[in-house]
């Protein structure tokens, strides 16, 4: 005869993404372990992730999000969002090439004072 079955008396449903699953299954895999027993290892070790740990996660999401928002309207700011009639374009293009420099050195600096660890 075979090993015989072990018996949980309780049933978990998991939603996954398909990449989240994918990790899951390699990770399990490394470690020797079925899916599930991963799962509930993982889980009571008290490696998974805390709510504070969450809600920073989406904090830094949030502004991210806030920041590439900003990025977006200085870009508008230097296009220009009406496009100029076509004998004025002329005019319009060297104003922006000579005034451009100084804008965006503008923004960025504005940009940096905000997130002093950012390169740009």
């Amino acid at each position: 005869m075979g090993k015989p079955q072990k018996q949980y008396p309780k049933h978990a449903l998991v939603r996954l993404t398909n990449e989240e699953h994918l990790c899951l299954i390699e990770l399990a895999m490394k470690a020797e372990l079925s899916f599930s027993r991963f799962l509930v290892e993982s889980g009571l070790s008290g490696k998974a992730p805390t709510n504070e740990e969450r809600m920073l996660r989406e904090r830094t999401i949030l502004q991210l999000a806030r920041v590439g928002n900003n990025l977006n309207q200085i870009a508008r700011q230097l296009i220009g969002t009406a496009t100029p009639a076509a004998d004025e374009r002329w005019i319009w293009e060297s104003e922006m090439r000579e005034s451009a420099p100084t804008r965006l050195g503008t923004s960025s600096r504005v940009v940096k004072s905000r997130l002093p660890g950012l390169v740009l």
